[in-house]
């Protein structure tokens, strides 16, 4: 026991030093699980930029293949009431995106001020014979990997705006790679019954590209009426077919429009049938264009199925 007076005050000055000591510790350590705990809120998990896509991934849970951005794609985009095509050879690096390429009517031009911001795409579309003081036309979309019964693979699509004659005009598009192996991504495995799908648009699908499911399936050649979806409308048809083994070949017309078209391509392996449809200007016709149908045969003959712009379409035979 302190029994002096300087004892005491030893004493109180030790044990406010301890105080300090101890005031001290806990403020660093809360200073310190402030630091981490603000590190910790700044971690999160994104979709990578840049136009890598790298770490797009698939509905199944496993990762896409990088978006083939160096490689001709085909560009089909609605006008009035008409669907166009352009092929275009797309360049990039990084995420800006440049490219060049005609319309099916043979009117060049170029891709200009191109940039991939992770999913969103946006680039202009600037005609080589256009006046300069023109605007170009805006296009807006979606850079995605989709898995769709009849197509997988890379695909774009959105919105595009411009003017003419001093009007507001807009209206939808959607682009595929021209190469099935670049849309469809890696091959599938041997044995794995599953055929590449080609991508909407494409001119390279073949009739070995689709197998068959089973039986020979009924004799389709004959005449059909149907229908199918287009920009937003019903459109009535007629069409001839006439099958030869698993080749397909006829004509037809779109009632509504009255104009014609020849069946270009078409393969037949029940159930499942494609159907590539040309329209040539000139010919009862607004302007050259392809459109593919796909579907699947079933009794009477009937077919049913969706077009390359995800529309559906049906027919059944007449006689």
């Amino acid at each position: 026991m302190p029994n002096t007076e300087s004892d005491i005050m030893d004493l109180r000055f030790r044990v406010f030093e301890m105080k300090n000591q101890l005031t001290f510790l806990v403020v660093a350590v809360i200073f310190a699980l402030t630091i981490v705990l603000s590190g910790c809120a700044k971690i999160s998990l994104t979709k990578p930029s840049g136009g890598s896509n790298a770490g797009v991934t698939q509905g199944g849970g496993g990762t896409a293949p990088a978006a083939p951005l160096d490689e001709e794609w085909v560009l089909s985009f609605e006008y009035g009431e008409q669907m166009f095509e352009s092929t275009i050879l797309f360049s990039h690096s990084g995420n800006q995106l440049a490219g060049q390429g005609t319309d099916s009517n043979g009117a060049a031009f170029y891709v200009q001020q191109g940039q991939i911001d992770g999913d969103n795409v946006r680039f202009f579309k600037k005609y080589a014979d256009a006046d300069p003081s023109k605007p170009p036309i805006e296009y807006t979309g979606k850079l995605e990997w989709v898995d769709m019964s009849d197509y997988k693979g890379w695909e774009m699509s959105g919105h595009y705006t411009t003017s003419k004659n001093g009007q507001a005009v807009e209206g939808k598009w959607v682009a595929t790679p021209k190469n099935p192996s670049a849309a469809a991504g890696p091959a599938q495995p041997e044995g794995s019954g599953v055929p590449p799908s080609p991508g909407p648009g494409s001119d390279h699908s073949s009739p070995d590209s689709q197998q068959a499911t089973g039986a020979e399936g009924p004799h389709i050649s004959g005449m059909y009426t149907g229908s199918y979806q287009f920009n937003f409308k019903k459109v009535h048809c007629k069409m001839w077919l006439e099958q030869d083994g698993h080749n397909l070949t006829g004509h037809g017309v779109d009632v509504n429009t009255n104009e014609h078209f020849v069946i270009e391509k078409g393969w037949y392996h029940y159930p499942k049938l494609t159907l590539v449809r040309k329209y040539t200007k000139g010919k009862n016709a607004a302007a050259t264009r392809s459109m593919t149908f796909k579907g699947q045969v079933s009794s009477g003959p009937s077919f049913q199925g969706e077009t390359q712009y995800g529309g559906g379409w049906e027919a059944h035979i007449v006689r």
